[in-house]
């Protein structure tokens, strides 16, 4: 049986090579049946940008278009390589050094995980993608800020202050020129309170419509907001004058100001202590009229520090009535007239006048006017009259 089996294999050469052959091939077909070559799809792959300083040190800056930003390749491996896989598994770069005149560049793409494996890596779709070039532009722009909401009956947004009022944007020219304002917004509904907060500051266009450009640099994307909120009050208005009308005029009674109160507004420690505004005697000075004195008082030069005016309007007209001397003469009863000072031992008595006197007065108005003389009374000092020493 042996020298059989050896002659086997010593004998018939030809016959053993294509037996061998046929046996691999039966085992590749087995092989691929099992574990066959499959190609795949995996998109989304973000692309790097490399070398960007190509433009940027050049004052230039540039973007992708919306769709440009990834792409998807074909990957042809075996089954069981492609179970292992995923699109992390792939790199894709765009190198700013090989720019081509049209503004395009190419696209590379490499397996970072068993490339060995991998019979190949094929780009679907464009090898290319475009770039939106622009020139670099930086604006400084102050930042605004304002309130909304109610606030609570009785109070009003006092101080606004941000820790920061400027803001730098930066990016591609022609999108840095689409912005007109930075501004800030603080909600004060229902507010009795100071607020101490943080806002995103917002970008608008010239027609105030809120800016999404994600391309924008901002030196700082927040700012913080202190707002003061302060006590509205009414406060009613008192009022003087000093100096007397000019010679032969007087005054009528009338004194009055308009208006008489105002509202005003600051901080609850200074609002609650404070019961009036006012104007100071100095303020309306009447020397030498010979009519009426009006005079228009700014009323913020009298305001507590820490209160401010509400209303628009800023100034009170006090009026003083002023008029020209009317005089007359009366006949006033004798009998009004009192002596005073008698000395002792002696007896006064007002002679020679007959039952009444006259009497001339000087003044005016309704009291003037309709003045009974009947109701008027005198004295005669017997000191003035009478001094037995002399």
């Amino acid at each position: 049986m042996k020298d059989k089996f050896i002659a086997f294999w010593t004998h018939n050469t030809l016959l053993k090579i294509l037996s061998l052959g046929v046996a691999f091939i039966l085992w590749l077909i087995v092989v691929n049946y099992d574990d066959p070559t499959v190609t795949k799809t995996y998109s989304s792959i973000p692309v790097e940008i490399l070398n960007a300083n190509v433009l940027t040190d050049n004052g230039k800056v540039y973007e992708l278009p919306d769709d440009s930003g990834t792409v998807s390749v074909q990957v042809k491996a075996k089954r069981s390589v492609q179970n292992l896989l995923s699109r992390d598994d792939f790199k894709a770069t765009a190198d700013l050094g090989k720019l081509f005149p049209d503004d395009t560049v190419p696209v590379e793409v490499k397996a970072t995980r068993y490339s060995d494996r991998i019979d190949a890596v094929t780009i679907k779709g464009r090898e290319v993608i475009p770039l939106l070039i622009d020139n670099f532009k930086e604006r400084q722009l102050n930042i605004q800020v304002s309130a909304t909401g109610d606030i609570s009956e009785g109070y009003m947004v006092g101080n606004i202050s941000l820790d920061k009022n400027v803001v730098k944007v930066s990016g591609p020219m022609t999108k840095v020129d689409q912005v007109s304002t930075a501004s800030v917004t603080v909600d004060v509904g229902g507010m009795t309170q100071d607020i101490s907060t943080t806002e995103d500051i917002i970008l608008r266009d010239e027609n105030g419509q809120e800016l999404f450009l994600d391309d924008i640099t901002l030196s700082r994307t927040s700012v913080g907001i202190n707002v003061q909120i302060w006590k509205v009050k009414m406060l009613p208005l008192t009022y003087g004058y000093q100096g007397e009308p000019a010679s032969g005029y007087g005054l009528t009674g009338e004194l009055f100001c308009e208006p008489e109160s105002v509202e005003v507004a600051g901080v609850s420690s200074v609002i609650d202590s404070t019961t009036s505004l006012v104007i100071p005697s100095s303020a309306v000075d009447i020397t030498g009229s010979t009519s009426d004195k009006k005079v228009i008082v700014n009323l913020e030069d009298y305001l507590e520090n820490g209160i401010i005016l509400t209303d628009n309007s800023k100034t009170a007209t006090v009026t003083v009535g002023v008029s020209a001397l009317q005089s007359k003469v009366v006949e006033v009863p004798v009998s009004n007239i009192q002596v005073m000072n008698v000395p002792e031992g002696m007896i006064g008595k007002v002679g020679g006048l007959g039952d009444v006197t006259a009497v001339e007065l000087t003044g005016l108005g309704q009291v003037f006017d309709s003045l009974n003389s009947t109701v008027i009374t005198g004295y005669v000092d017997a000191l003035n009259v009478y001094n037995p020493e002399e």
